[in-house]
């Protein structure tokens, strides 16, 4: 047993390819550990708020999702790792991160919309509107729409292509924090509400 520590709330953890765990925490820094030696090999600092969420890109690089308002983009080669990009537009926090099969990645925000983001050009390619309060998760579904929960209770669905929501699903009665796609196509979420849906 082994205790990695931060000096305030770990809000996010990733498991990351070359075998490191990257955390983050409510004192606005990521640290990428080495799980063998149950030490850190890298502090990334930039962000100006508590970072919410984190994904390793298919890239290799790191996206990080925080209370600053920002998305950035990290170089995780070890001895080198840095900041190499910082994605601005949302107006809150940013909750939750996902990337898509076409390589952009999807941001789910407090200001209640969810992001579209070009890694090619750090620039978003298009908002996605309709959720009345704050998006809490995201996950693409096999037929490449994305689906989202939030805290106006609702699950939507969103056809990429078009940029507009298709499906709207209704039945908690309270925040939905979380989704994921089934092996057999269906959807599961859980909710403030006490229940998980299927």
């Amino acid at each position: 047993q082994a205790t990695l520590t931060h000096t305030a709330h770990v809000w996010a953890l990733v498991f990351l390819e070359d075998g490191r765990l990257a955390t983050g925490s409510y004192q606005s820094s990521i640290k990428v550990w080495n799980l063998s030696t149950a030490s850190h090999s890298a502090i990334l600092s930039g962000h100006t708020g508590e970072v919410t969420s984190l994904i390793q890109l298919r890239d290799r690089r790191l996206a990080s999702g925080s209370t600053d308002n920002t998305v950035r983009l990290w170089n995780l080669s070890p001895g080198t790792e840095q900041c190499v990009g910082v994605l601005t537009g949302h107006s809150s926090v940013v909750r939750c991160l996902v990337q898509l099969r076409d390589g952009r990645i999807a941001s789910g925000s407090c200001d209640v919309s969810i992001k579209i983001w070009n890694l090619d050009t750090n620039e978003c390619d298009m908002s996605l509107e309709g959720h009345g309060n704050h998006v809490w998760d995201l996950v693409q579904l096999e037929d490449g729409r994305l689906a989202s929960v939030a805290a106006d209770n609702k699950i939507k669905l969103w056809d990429l292509s078009r940029g507009r929501c298709v499906m709207t699903l209704l039945g908690h009665s309270n925040w939905v924090f979380s989704i994921i796609q089934l092996k057999d196509g269906r959807l599961a979420t859980g909710s403030n509400d006490q229940s998980i849906k299927l």
